[in-house]
């Protein structure tokens, strides 16, 4: 069975589409994927999460704007990885990754 992530039926069809994304681009395990997408809903919508890191709280906007792919690397790289927080930071991983 698929976890729900969201009440909103499009938000969690596209976390759906992100966890899979995490399985297959950067061989996570579907419930740790789902975890992680869970994880990262909860994190980087939350105001004082977001303020501690520099950045605005994210919303089903900015999701859908980065695409399944765009976000399973954000997902990637802030939870798996743990690297630097920095936005900028990101950024430099994400080209020099060829993401």
């Amino acid at each position: 069975m698929t976890r729900q992530f969201s009440a909103d039926d499009d938000l969690d069809w596209f976390f759906g589409e992100i966890s899979k994304a995490l399985v297959e681009r950067f061989g996570y395990e579907k419930v740790v994927a789902e975890g992680m997408c869970l994880d990262y809903l909860e994190k980087f919508q939350n105001v004082e999460f977001c303020r501690s890191i520099g950045i605005p709280p994210q919303n089903p906007e900015f999701f859908y704007h980065e695409s399944a792919p765009g976000m399973a690397a954000r997902v990637h790289y802030y939870l798996g990885m743990k690297a630097n927080p920095d936005p900028e930071k990101f950024i430099e991983w994400r080209a020099q990754s060829g993401l």
